[in-house]
């Protein structure tokens, strides 16, 4: 495995360089690492969190991109993407200094295979330097299956009225409480998530909002749930 992993980041490093990129050695991951969860099906949000921080020896004035590449549990890559936005674009990010980092994107098949996949995410801008790297594994399950489960999936999540305009309620007909209610745009940008425990239908209104394909998704008894909705003006 560790020979695996070594000939990644040298693929890594090739890849970025195609791309006009080259990693930040200043930059590394906090202590924690990237964290995402392990299991997910095909359609689903994955959502990526870590710290990052500047352990050089000057301050960074440039934008961070976060770069991502997948492979297959064998070591053959899927894809390699971009994700996220930029950051650090309207500061400086100090020497010492860390910043907070949470991505959301889409599992697809273009991004993953079924079964374990592995993902290496690192750091970059325009710059000279050799980056830290995060390599994790996951695991990818195929879309819900069976007309039960669909139809269980849908009762947990009721998200009306769909298609919407400016605002729309999210509730649940078994009464369970949802939390991590996150909206994504149809590229798994992250629009909108609040972690607050709701018991009762949860109210939103996003008129800033251009039209178009959005997801949202909650946990409610201990399962993401994404469901789909349209917007329009």
């Amino acid at each position: 495995m560790n020979n695996r992993i070594i000939i990644l980041v040298l693929s890594l490093i090739l890849f970025m360089g195609s791309e006009s990129l080259i990693a930040q050695s200043n930059l590394s991951f906090g202590s924690s690492g990237v964290q995402h969860e392990d299991t997910l099906h095909i359609g689903d949000s994955i959502h990526f969190e870590f710290w990052l921080v500047n352990q050089g020896n000057s301050t960074i004035n440039d934008s961070i991109l976060m770069l991502c590449e997948t492979f297959d549990i064998i070591g053959n890559p899927i894809s390699a993407m971009s994700i996220g936005d930029s950051y650090n674009t309207v500061g400086s990010l100090n020497v010492g200094d860390s910043i907070s980092v949470t991505i959301t994107e889409l599992v697809t098949y273009q991004s993953y295979v079924l079964g374990d996949n592995i993902i290496v995410i690192w750091p970059a801008l325009i710059g000279a330097g050799t980056g830290d790297t995060s390599t994790t594994n996951i695991h990818i399950i195929d879309s819900v299956s069976t007309v039960g489960e669909l139809e269980i999936s849908v009762n947990k999540l009721m998200i009306y009225p769909n298609p919407i305009k400016n605002y729309f309620t999210i509730s649940n007909k078994l009464g369970l409480p949802m939390s991590n209610i996150a909206i994504t745009d149809h590229l798994g940008r992250l629009i909108y998530i609040d972690k607050t425990v709701h018991h009762e239908p949860f109210y939103l209104h996003f008129s800033n909002l251009n039209s178009g394909t959005y997801f949202v998704e909650a946990i409610i008894n201990s399962q993401r749930i994404v469901r789909r909705i349209i917007l329009t003006k």
